[in-house]
């Protein structure tokens, strides 16, 4: 991976997803417990278009389904039940586009089973940060992408996660427990 913020992240992990060491460690265990030579236990990202469900202007935050039981552009499924993302949870960052050499612009407050009707998933609250007084650079990447999120240019989030107990169907994937590894706007 190219470069990566030192100052959000401490070490290149598993998968090459830069992280804190003491994040990177866990995942390592984590990882070791599950079967080495099996693709279905590699890195997996699905995106999900269905946008937010709330916008928060006052507190420059969205509300947004990150996942959804239902097939996303790979045919891939992500049961809402079976997320576990206290690894994702140790520092809850939000990317745009998955550049981790440019500012997060933004932070995870939450993550939330969810229901509306026939759709289930997982809903996330996304704080874009307002800019410090002592920033320096001409642009604030969090005002950006509240701004493309505000205008709906930017409806889509990205998980990146790893299965722990993959099943194969003949047209999809379904992952009914996976550990979230990753969150970014799309």
């Amino acid at each position: 991976m190219p470069g990566f913020m030192k100052c959000k992240f401490d070490t290149e992990g598993p998968f090459g997803l830069p992280m804190k060491d003491a994040q990177a460690k866990a995942l390592e265990e984590r990882l070791r417990a599950l079967p080495r030579d099996d693709d279905a236990y590699a890195l997996r990202r699905c995106s999900f278009e269905r946008g937010v469900s709330e916008l928060q202007p006052g507190e420059r935050a969205d509300v947004s389904w990150i996942t959804e039981e239902s097939p996303d552009r790979l045919g891939d499924i992500v049961i809402a039940a079976g997320m576990d993302d206290s690894h994702f949870q140790l520092n809850p960052i939000v990317t745009l586009n998955r550049a981790y050499d440019e500012p997060p612009v933004g932070r995870s407050l939450w993550r939330r089973k969810s229901r509306d009707g026939a759709l289930h998933g997982v809903k996330a609250k996304t704080q874009y940060p307002a800019r410090p007084n002592g920033w320096i650079m001409n642009d604030w990447p969090p005002d950006l992408a509240f701004e493309l999120v505000k205008a709906g240019l930017l409806l889509g989030k990205s998980i990146g996660f790893i299965p722990l107990i993959p099943m194969r169907f003949s047209f999809f994937r379904l992952f009914h427990r996976l550990l979230l590894l990753q969150l970014g706007n799309k």
